[in-house]
């Protein structure tokens, strides 16, 4: 049996990305998340927008000083 290949289109990839992470955390799931989807898709938002502005984010952030 093979795996089927990744999503091409951007809207499927953010798809799986948010079920597999709504999956992924099993403390989440003990603690009781009202909606663990909604949850895993800001977690993933808010993980993109560090990745796509790591300067801007780090100046925002109360956990990172410094400066790169």
């Amino acid at each position: 049996m093979s795996t089927p290949p990744p999503p091409t289109d951007p809207a499927d990839r953010d798809e799986e990305r948010a079920a597999s992470r709504a999956d992924s955390v099993p403390e989440e799931t003990e603690a009781g998340a009202d909606d663990p989807r909604r949850q895993a898709e800001a977690v993933l938002a808010d993980s993109d927008e560090r990745l796509e502005d790591p300067s801007g984010t780090r100046n925002e952030s109360t956990q990172t000083p410094g400066e790169e």
